[in-house]
């Protein structure tokens, strides 16, 4: 190659090197520039979103909004009976049904967990009306102090203790999953009444334990007597009844065994009302309904063991409150306590 030629070369290679230094720092600042143009956007929406937080809070008083994302189908229909603490029935069985905005693939996963965490929504509180009529707005909606049924009398401070009538009446509870199915979560031992708002849920994980925990003296004095489990018996004509009543059940279909399981757990805590003597045996020929499931369950309360007299099938669903709750005499009568 002639050195003219040579020369030629090397001045196109000149150019085209100089060609891709301009388009690659041309290239350069347009990444810079849309860079800019992003940490700008990206601050304009976040100022934008905490206007609209400030907004949102100043449409509800100063707070969040929050909606539910599910509902718990559950086997107590209304809260008599309830357990007052998770886990402490865990035959019992609910069902978490989520909102068709919840997509199945936010449960995938969640089947691999034994237990998780439910944030719920005391929709049945006596006090709930107080709550709506406010807005939400006021403080005013409960009582500083209260006397939990456990402590015999005794007041303590609200935050101190797991009643539902809170300034926000969110509770938390641990349940068991048996499984998961698209939007559904089948779970075990729940205390929560059918119809339950659920605000979250969130698996339970190994460090949620905590070994070396402190509980104040009054809560666990006399726990063997505060929570003592009663013996259950059923009688021969309420056993049967129950045995041809479960094809009638919602969540127990074909499985006596768990069902009556269930009953006793439930029924060997005592479910009556401080003002009902709980803990105590209740006067002679007296008895007491529970709703379980599908089923209105009549029973007696003695020293030593609760007598289930009969199972009949709950007819329709009843909201009863817990202070309204009565007992029935031999005769089936209604009567006051």
């Amino acid at each position: 190659m002639k050195k003219s030629d040579q020369d030629e070369e090397m001045e196109r290679l000149r150019m085209e090197n100089e060609n891709l230094r301009e388009l690659l720092e041309k290239e350069r600042r347009n990444l810079v520039k849309e860079r800019e143009c992003r940490e700008a956007e990206r601050k304009g929406r976040i100022k934008a979103e905490k206007i609209v937080r400030s907004e949102a809070r100043e449409r509800v008083g100063g707070g969040f909004e929050l909606r539910p994302i599910g509902i718990v189908k559950s086997c107590f229909p209304d809260r008599r009976g309830t357990p007052r603490q998770p886990l402490l029935c865990p035959s019992t069985r609910s069902c978490i049904c989520f909102e068709n905005a919840i997509p199945p693939a936010s449960l995938e996963g969640l089947s691999a967990f034994s237990h998780l965490f439910c944030i719920f929504l005391f929709h049945e509180n006596t006090n709930m009306h107080r709550l709506v009529k406010s807005g939400n707005r006021s403080m005013k909606t409960f009582k500083a102090k209260i006397a939990p049924p456990q402590l015999g009398g005794r007041k303590i401070g609200v935050f101190s203790t797991r009643t539902p009538h809170r300034p926000n009446p969110i509770g938390l509870s641990v349940v068991q999953i048996e499984r998961v199915e698209k939007r559904k979560i089948y779970i075990r031992g729940a205390d929560l009444v059918d119809g339950t708002p659920i605000l979250d849920v969130k698996p339970y994980l190994p460090f949620d334990s905590i070994p070396d925990h402190r509980v104040p003296s009054l809560y666990t004095d006399d726990a063997d007597r505060k929570f003592k489990r009663r013996d259950v018996r059923f009688e021969s004509e309420a056993e049967a009844s129950l045995k041809y009543f479960t094809k009638s059940t919602k969540f127990y279909k074909n499985d006596l065994e768990s069902l009556r399981d269930a009953i006793v757990e439930c029924l060997s805590l005592d479910i009556r009302a401080v003002y009902q003597n709980r803990g105590k045996a209740t006067a002679e020929m007296q008895q007491y309904e529970f709703h379980f499931d599908h089923l209105n369950i009549l029973f007696e309360t003695h020293e030593e063991y609760v007598l289930v007299k009969s199972v009949g099938r709950l007819k329709k669903k009843k909201v009863i409150d817990e202070e309204d709750m009565v007992s029935k005499d031999s005769e089936g009568k209604n009567t006051t306590e």
